[in-house]
């Protein structure tokens, strides 16, 4: 599975480091984010608790230019373990310019999302919170 850390400017050296003492990964460094790959899922929750070099850790689902393409449903992703009643999901929209812009571009996500978890995941019921 194909991961990102989300840095800070000129912290990537050290977060490939990190990944490579925590989780025995090589990571790829592009701008603001380490690209790399686990092999399980534990992995990631030993970075999240780990960590300290980076800001996030984000799951890649898809690489896709147009939101309106998107479609979460066709994807071979193992749902069921990382989502349930008992998770919040949260989606935040970075290097974007404008609040109206980042909400639209989240709320379409979400929706879409939202729609995949509820089909795939058997009484699983799905709602929004908004926050400005």
């Amino acid at each position: 599975m194909n991961a990102f850390l989300i840095i800070n400017p000129s912290m990537e050296e050290v977060a490939k480091q990190e990944l490579a003492e925590l989780i025995k990964a090589k990571g790829i460094a592009q701008d603001v984010l380490v690209e790399f790959s686990v092999k399980k899922n534990e992995e990631l929750l030993k970075l999240l608790s780990r960590g300290q070099s980076f800001r996030r850790v984000a799951v890649l689902l898809d690489k896709n230019g147009d939101i309106d393409e998107l479609d979460f449903s066709t994807l071979k992703f193992p749902w069921a373990e990382f989502f349930s009643s008992e998770v919040s999901l949260k989606v935040t929209v970075e290097n974007v310019k404008g609040n109206d812009v980042r909400l639209d571009i989240s709320r379409k996500v979400m929706g879409k999302l939202f729609k995949t978890l509820e089909s795939k995941l058997t009484g699983l019921k799905c709602f929004t919170t908004i926050r400005t």
